[in-house]
């Protein structure tokens, strides 16, 4: 519909748009007649909603079409979302009429406050498959029919304009995908039934599995204030596309006799601090796979909802230790690390196959995990916790390991590299088919002036017999971990979650280290380490006040 003509709908048409009214009465109709155009397909809304028959097929992304549950009959986050019919500016529409299955629906709560921000990142920057649902949860008398039409009109006169500005196929292409609520958004199941479990709710979504996932933050730090933005909205829909495609892959990946998925924690409740056991599969079963990794879902404990009442309020550096003993008093080593999200849940698959060789014993085990900070101690998370074992393409698994930097905090400044004064050596014994450097390290704290080690790109380097190699963690553009919600990083966290940091976000694993250094290694002798790092280009060890978490070490494979 052309912006103009869309301006003239709502200025004739929106207070007419109210249930019990027929088509001839207002609306699309009454918008045709005074602009002179045509009264098309295009200008009154979804095909589904004309009687098409649906569509069949796998989604635009190649994921299975989810059917409509036409069952659901509860409301809350988790759950399927019921069905609902609501007015609009575009006439009546029925959820399930334009639910497709492949779909992600946000739902957008009016707030004087934000619904003024700049609505052109929602729009460019959005998955293809989202859809915005402008509502005004209101049914008092300073909010009936012809106010909220006014409200969510004035949206639409804005999302339209800009959908024109950006020409006649991108307008026919998303035109359809915003939708404009007459009607009070208390007559939508689940915006009341969310709002009455939540009053702080400000946006939520329907994914493309009709489940319910919570909003949670829209602000951002802006002139020492905290800004809510109705760009922030964009990002639920991204990673509920990651989740749905991580979930397709690993199903597909176990149906493979290659792969054994062993789950070890079950929504289970785990506090930091406090040691427990999982049961991984026997030695024998294990010698049998080369590869190992970790598919990690940390809830928030209790209830789960809201976030912010029931997650970790910080990001802080997430640990599980594999201990020596059931007490876990004796030495500890971290076999998974990753940054737990700003008062939210996460999910990511971490590659740990180096670690084979410390659990290759099997059976019960004793872990103990670290997620927490010095004012109010260590949070509890609730875990779903899979162990995928599979063989790998060369047939090659760790057959040893050789410590370089042991796992720590180390404060970067000048006399960082005084820690290891002479370097390092190590010998790759007979067998060795690869050699792999594995360097988990990751940059903290900010000093003025260079922002290092969080804000600052920095570069690390191990010369093996005089060969460098070399890795550079990337500060790159200020909202990089918010691009990353489609590869993981949690959306929408509290905080200051969307700033990149060189080498980690918050929500998401560490930038992990692994480079192949088998061609300048000599199996059999001795091989000499030399380590430089520095900020920025060539800039020398920053001023005190960053650290380095870091733990460095060379892995042996063979078969």
């Amino acid at each position: 519909m052309p912006f103009s003509t869309f301006a003239l709908f709502l200025a004739v048409g929106a207070g007419a748009g109210c249930k019990g009214e027929t088509e001839d009465e207002g609306g699309d109709e009454a918008a045709s007649e005074e602009s002179g155009t045509e009264d098309t397909e295009t200008d009154t809304g979804e095909e589904s909603d004309t009687g098409e028959p649906p569509e069949t097929g796998p989604c635009f992304d190649g994921l299975e079409r989810w059917e409509w549950d036409a069952s659901a009959d509860h409301i809350g986050y988790d759950l399927p979302a019921t069905d609902f019919t609501v007015e609009t500016l575009r006439g009546p529409k029925t959820f399930s009429e334009i639910w497709n299955g492949c779909d992600n629906h946000v739902f957008v709560m009016y707030s004087a406050n934000w619904w003024s921000t700049p609505i052109e990142p929602l729009i460019d920057d959005a998955a293809e498959n989202t859809h915005f649902w402008f509502v005004v949860p209101s049914d008092s008398a300073d909010f009936d029919n012809d106010m909220r039409a006014a409200l969510v009109g004035q949206i639409a006169q804005r999302v339209e304009g800009h959908l024109e500005s950006l020409g006649p196929e991108v307008q026919a292409a998303k035109t359809d995908t915003f939708h404009y609520v007459i009607d009070s958004g208390l007559d939508i199941p689940a915006v009341q039934g969310i709002l009455a479990t939540n009053p702080n709710e400000e946006h939520f979504t329907i994914g493309r599995h009709q489940k319910i996932w919570e909003g949670h933050n829209v602000a951002v730090a802006a002139s020492g204030s905290w800004i809510p933005l109705l760009e922030q909205t964009r990002w639920w829909s991204r990673y509920i596309n990651y989740w749905y495609g991580l979930e397709a892959e690993l199903a597909e990946e176990a149906e493979s006799p290659d792969v054994l998925v062993h789950r070890v924690a079950d929504a289970v409740e785990i506090k930091g601090g406090e040691p427990y056991t999982w049961t991984l599969p026997d030695a024998a079963t294990m010698a049998e796979y080369d590869r190992l990794e970790v598919d990690m879902f940390i809830d928030c404990p209790g209830v789960g909802h809201p976030y912010v009442a029931t997650c970790g309020e910080w990001d802080t550096v997430g640990s599980i230790f594999l201990c020596e003993d059931a007490e876990c008093e004796g030495d500890r080593r971290r076999v998974i690390k990753w940054i737990t999200p700003y008062s939210a849940p996460g999910r990511w698959v971490i590659d740990i196959t180096p670690e084979l060789l410390e659990l290759a014993a099997g059976g019960e085990l004793t872990f103990i995990s670290a997620h927490g900070d010095n004012n109010v101690g260590q949070y509890t998370y609730r875990y779903t916790v899979d162990f995928r074992f599979s063989k790998a393409e060369d047939g090659l698994r760790p057959i040893g390991k050789a410590e370089l930097i042991p796992r720590g905090g180390y404060g970067w400044n000048e006399n960082y590299h005084a820690n290891w004064p002479e370097g390092f050596s190590f010998t790759a014994p007979e067998g060795t088919q690869r050699t792999e450097l594995y360097a988990r390290i990751s940059g903290h704290g900010a000093v003025e002036g260079s922002q290092c080690a969080e804000f600052c790109s920095f570069t690390h380097e191990f010369s093996v017999n005089g060969t460098p190699f070399a890795h550079q963690y990337v500060q790159e553009n200020v909202d990089r971990c918010a691009m990353l919600t489609d590869e993981g990083v949690t959306p929408n966290q509290g905080g200051t979650w969307f700033y990149d940091r060189s080498s980690w976000c918050p929500g998401w694993v560490i930038e992990e280290w692994r480079e192949d250094l088998s061609s300048a290694v000599e199996v059999g002798a001795e091989n000499s380490v030399a380590y430089d790092s520095w900020w920025g280009i060539n800039n020398p060890t920053p001023p005190p006040g960053g650290n380095m978490d870091a733990r460095v070490e060379v892995v042996f494979y063979g078969e």
